[in-house]
């Protein structure tokens, strides 16, 4: 039910056919973080006819046990610049980590 994507810029997302969730990503982003993030973005999927009480529920549990090829401290992207306090958002391009939702043929 959810795809892993791409990280990129978004000028470089490439799209999907069905709703996207993303998450804004640097070199310190934990799966923790990164489940978080799927999880607040959820929203974007409130009106989706397709969107039953179970597919919801289908869909928090597999953002929960969402796994990768790091431990739960270590960062998920950890080619990517780490972004600090002292960095000016106006100057920080935001990688984003896109997951697709498919609904199974529909």
């Amino acid at each position: 039910m959810l795809i892993y994507l791409d990280a990129c810029l978004p000028d470089y997302f490439r799209g999907y056919s069905g709703p996207v969730l993303c998450v804004a990503v640097d070199g310190n982003t934990t799966i923790g973080e990164l489940r978080a993030g799927l999880e607040a973005d959820l929203d974007v999927l409130w009106d989706d006819e397709r969107m039953t009480d179970e597919r919801w529920a289908a869909l928090e549990a597999e953002i929960e046990t969402l796994e990768v090829s790091c431990a739960d401290d270590e960062p998920v992207f950890p080619g990517l610049d780490p972004w600090s306090d002292d960095d000016d958002y106006d100057d920080h391009a935001s990688v984003c980590a896109y997951f697709g939702v498919d609904f199974g043929g529909e």
